[in-house]
């Protein structure tokens, strides 16, 4: 009896640190996992962001170019970009639109109602002034480069 007493406790002496160790190394590498995980949406979130802004980079100087070349074109000049730019967009909710330095809608691919009138106080759901931020960052009505605005749709 004695014998087979020593022998569970032994057996319990060397399973009890094997399980132990078992555990520590499956939290050890669940937290690292996690972690990894973590940093790679990170990163793939920034590099989506990335792609997005060089693809409105792009869409930006061809839409520059259908205006130079709307603006060359016979006939009212403001109308040829208007008509050329309203059938321009980019991925599926990309269209352009064009605002003077005052706040006045000047084009809207989506909703032609809006030109002519002023949206200087046009804000997105958090209450930011979208056209205030624009004039900060740019201080011209038709820039050779996107600019972008941080905003959450839809906007009133």
């Amino acid at each position: 009896m004695l014998k087979l007493m020593l022998r569970g406790k032994l057996l319990v002496l060397a399973i009890v640190p094997l399980v132990l160790s078992i555990l520590i190394t499956l939290f050890i590498t669940t937290y690292y996992e996690r972690e990894l995980v973590e940093e790679n949406i990170i990163t793939f979130r920034t590099k989506l962001i990335d792609e997005r802004k060089m693809q409105l980079r792009e869409a930006t100087e061809i839409a520059a170019t259908v205006v130079k070349n709307a603006q060359q074109a016979s006939g009212d000049a403001t109308q040829n970009v208007k008509d050329a730019l309203r059938e321009v967009t980019f991925g599926k909710a990309g269209y352009f639109y064009i605002y003077d330095k005052q706040g006045n809608n000047v084009f809207h691919a989506l909703k032609p109602e809006l030109e002519g009138r002023s949206l200087i106080n046009l804000t997105d759901p958090k209450a930011t002034k979208l056209l205030w931020a624009y004039s900060k960052q740019r201080k011209v009505a038709m820039a050779p480069s996107p600019t972008s605005i941080k905003s959450r749709a839809p906007m009133n």
